[in-house]
């Protein structure tokens, strides 16, 4: 690859499945080399603040922005509401769309891909307006291979370009090493998808980071 793209989506088969950690650890892997990246949360749920750019500046140094942020840990189209208010997907690509001093701009969607933005809205419809190369992190345990074929499907029935497929440990595997190795063989199978890598569950940012080189090379060839 010449160029880095311009714009990197990094989505989910579900809530809590390491989302923002990769976001993280993507962001350090370009700043790493030489790369002038940005970060935009499209939807912040839970919590006084947006925890996911907090997360992000205090680990990459990247301070990022989150378009909307609403205090309840529910669904955007739930936690607009609640605080009278309702996810504007044309203020959403205003934001995708605005001139940056960055080379690349990683963007974290919220939740899975058919979590609704508003009541007529799913964040993958929004995805399908403005497609952009796309990292989808899936669970590395069990119920993976539903969720992830799935959201598979979902990605490819509106022609949304897929990168790869990350896969992220939210509990230590150690003793269930044999399902989730074959669980990465059987979804690069079925869907002919680069499985770009394997992140273990660490104690903290630090221990988790030495694993993202391999994966930043599966990704960009560099």
């Amino acid at each position: 690859m010449n160029t880095w793209p311009a714009k990197i989506m990094i989505t989910g088969t579900d809530t809590s499945v390491g989302k923002t950690l990769v976001a993280a650890l993507l962001l350090d892997y370009l700043q790493g080399r030489g790369v002038k990246a940005g970060y935009l949360k499209l939807v912040s749920c839970g919590g006084e603040e947006a925890d996911d750019c907090l997360f992000c500046a205090e680990q990459s140094g990247v301070q990022g922005e989150a378009v909307y942020h609403f205090r309840l840990a529910a669904s955007p189209h739930l936690a607009a509401r609640v605080q009278g208010d309702r996810v504007d997907p044309e203020r959403l690509a205003a934001a995708l769309h605005q001139k940056r001093d960055h080379e690349v701009l990683v963007v974290e969607g919220a939740g899975g891909l058919c979590v609704p933005l508003n009541d007529e809205t799913l964040l993958i419809d929004f995805m399908a307006h403005h497609p952009m190369p796309t990292l989808l992190v899936a669970r590395s345990g069990l119920g993976t291979l539903n969720h992830t074929l799935l959201s598979v499907e979902a990605l490819r029935s509106r022609r949304i370009p897929i990168l790869g497929i990350l896969f992220s440990d939210e509990k230590s595997y150690a003793a269930d090493d044999l399902l989730v190795c074959d669980n990465m063989a059987t979804i690069a199978r079925f869907t002919g998808l680069p499985v770009v890598g394997r992140l273990p569950h660490c104690p903290d940012f630090a221990a988790v980071r030495p694993f993202f080189a391999e994966i930043g090379q599966a990704l960009f060839g560099r």
